[in-house]
């Protein structure tokens, strides 16, 4: 992923920053010069990067005499890379006690029909009524699209292939939605090949007609610094409010998309980063900039776990037990099914500070790994008795264990070998939490989650609140979690911790087990 690229590079010049026993003006300037280096391969605007060097270095000048330079430094960077990317500007946030309407505009091919698709599903997840409407009778098969895209992500949806008149269409399509009380409303409207005086007119008559709530323009990133001009086009014919970015997985040119769209004062609100309706994220500068510098993004975790459908009290009471020592194979499931509904691996990852780094020291490709063995394992759980659920590790490889592996086998559909990996796999997992429970870690921890499973029932007083902040305040401090650190210095304190294999050789083992490799 290009954008992971780019984070790469911007992470490492921060860290040598960071790993630095003096900052003095050439660690300044070095820093500096590879900060814009990379977002000038990002196509970021030479003249934006003048002014991001000249404002850094001004300020690293005045402040030259700081307590902790470094610190300053830092958060410095880190405040005038967001500055870029944020045009100071609120977008409009969708009230749930009111039919909001959404107009989507945008030319044709900018993946505007299926960015409608991935908007109302992000707000389906999480409680709204959504409805999309078609209002694009330019296109052929433009209607098929959107119904397409709507039964995948399970959206209600309104159009017709009689009717050529899409103001009408955009009209009854509101009128519907709102007699079923639904909350959010989107229209996908046509898109043309080139800014047409007959689809800006459109655009102004759909306007005038529904008067939607918000404006959101959609743009392809790969244009890079041109989506300014198109940007700018589109907001004098309808005063567009909000941008959403396209294909930003992709595209060596998205930083410079990222950087022209501020320039029109209009906010980004999300940005599509693959083909799959979940490839879809909330955009704030602030954050975004975190991520890509592995300062991570534990707000945006937060967000995606109470979001996730995960049952936190369950997922408390079955992780409390699996570090006591009472390790089964439900107990197992049960924690793969909750971290399996909180989405992609690389995407959990890359919202803790410090872990992209620990994970690429560890030598793992966590998306296709860690998804790819959740999968495998779902199937072999389903292939278990109820008896064998109820077991650990350790016992299930003493008895009968080859006929078990048999049978296993023909009712997941892997090969022998592959169930026999599971079950090595399982064992280390028991054998890992058990020696995470036995350390003054872990001690804590089943503390923790003991009162956690109490706050879910609501059973936990004042005092008893402020204890638990307390407690999860008074963690183990790692320095090599700190953006920027060395990850192996943190692999080293994970490890001591219980919570990683103890040697490469066998966190070796594991990866090639999740590979599916002797």
């Amino acid at each position: 992923m290009v954008l992971n690229e780019l984070g790469e590079r911007l992470s490492k010049a921060m860290g040598k920053l960071m790993r630095s026993r003096m900052i003095d003006q050439r660690a300044v300037d070095a820093l500096v010069s590879d900060i814009t280096a990379a977002l000038e391969e990002a196509d970021v605007n030479q003249e934006i990067l003048q002014q991001l060097k000249n404002r850094i270095s001004k300020q690293v000048i005045e402040n030259a005499k700081s307590e902790n330079l470094q610190q300053f430094v830092t958060e410095l960077v880190m405040s005038e890379v967001t500055a870029i990317l944020d045009p100071g500007v609120e977008p409009y946030r969708p009230n749930p006690r009111k039919a909001n309407i959404i107009a989507f505009y945008g030319l044709q091919g900018q993946g505007k029909t299926t960015t409608c698709a991935k908007y109302g599903a992000f707000y389906k997840k999480r409680g709204w009524k959504v409805g999309v409407i078609c209002c694009d009778t330019f296109r052929a098969g433009a209607f098929d699209q959107l119904k397409q895209n709507c039964a995948q992500v399970k959206l209600p949806y309104y159009g017709s292939y009689s009717e050529k008149d899409p103001v009408k269409i955009a009209r009854d399509g509101v009128a519907h939605f709102k007699k079923l009380n639904f909350n959010l409303i989107i229209l996908d409207t046509s898109g043309r090949h080139r800014q047409s005086e007959d689809l800006l007119q459109e655009m102004k008559q759909i306007d005038s007609a529904v008067q939607p709530d918000d404006r959101i323009f959609v743009v392809d990133s790969s244009i890079g610094q041109a989506v300014h001009d198109q940007a700018l086009a589109f907001k004098k014919a309808v005063n567009i409010g909000s941008i959403i970015l396209t294909k930003m997985d992709g595209s060596a040119r998205s930083g410079g998309a990222l950087a022209a769209v501020s320039a029109t004062k209009a906010p980004i609100v999300f940005i599509g980063t693959g083909e799959k309706f979940d490839a879809f994220e909330e955009f704030e500068a602030s954050r975004f900039v975190g991520k890509l510098m592995g300062f991570g993004d534990m707000r945006g975790m937060v967000d995606m776990a109470m979001n996730s459908g995960v049952d936190h009290k369950k997922q408390s009471e079955t992780l409390s037990k699996m570090i006591s020592g009472e390790f089964t194979f439900q107990s197992f499931k049960d924690q793969v099914d909750q971290v399996s509904k909180m989405g992609p691996m690389d995407k959990i990852i890359e919202m803790i500070p410090g872990m992209k780094g620990i994970a690429d020291a560890y030598g793992f490709d966590d998306e296709k790994e860690g998804t790819g063995a959740m999968i495998r394992w779902g199937h072999m759980f389903q292939s278990m008795t109820k008896g064998e659920m109820a077991m650990n590790p350790q016992t299930i490889m003493k008895s009968n264990f080859e006929s078990r592996v048999l049978r296993i086998a023909r009712g997941s559909g892997y090969t022998v070998e592959r169930v026999r990996e599971f079950f090595k796999q399982a064992k280390q997992f028991q054998d890992q939490t058990q020696k995470i429970g036995k350390n003054p870690y872990g001690q804590n921890m089943k503390q923790m989650l003991e009162m956690q499973k109490q706050a879910a029932d609501g059973n936990l007083n004042q005092d008893q609140m402020a204890q638990l902040q307390a407690m999860m305040k008074g963690m183990p401090k790692l320095p090599g979690m700190a953006p920027g650190a060395d990850p192996q210095q943190a692999v080293a304190q994970l490890r001591q911790m219980g919570l990683l294999p103890d040697d490469m050789n066998q966190a070796k083992k594991m990866k090639k087990m999740m590979q599916g490799k002797k």
